[in-house]
């Protein structure tokens, strides 16, 4: 289960891993082949999970942290390659 599932179990969920009725042996944990819209990115988990206050603040927090660090991170690239453009600009001019 990885990362999420050792977090998840440390706020008392028991996450199911398998597809259907619990004797099924095919692990659908992030398994995008099984979900019901084969086109869809995010994997498909077969029990709906019933959020604590703590997680569901604990995932919004995280959710703008990642939008924080995204931003910088486009921002950072965008700086970059301003700066090969002026590099590159600047070289074309001495020529």
């Amino acid at each position: 289960m990885g990362k999420l599932g050792v977090l998840l179990e440390e706020y008392g969920y028991n996450v199911a891993t398998k597809a259907g009725s619990y004797d099924d042996q095919v692990s659908v944990w992030n398994n995008k082949n099984v979900s019901p819209y084969p086109s869809n990115p995010v994997p498909y988990y077969p029990d709906s999970l019933d959020w604590s206050s703590d997680m569901k603040a604990l995932m919004k927090r995280y959710d703008e942290l990642c939008k924080q660090a995204h931003e910088a991170y486009s921002n950072i690239k965008r700086f970059q390659q301003s700066k090969i453009d002026k590099q590159a600009a600047d070289l074309w001019d001495s020529v």
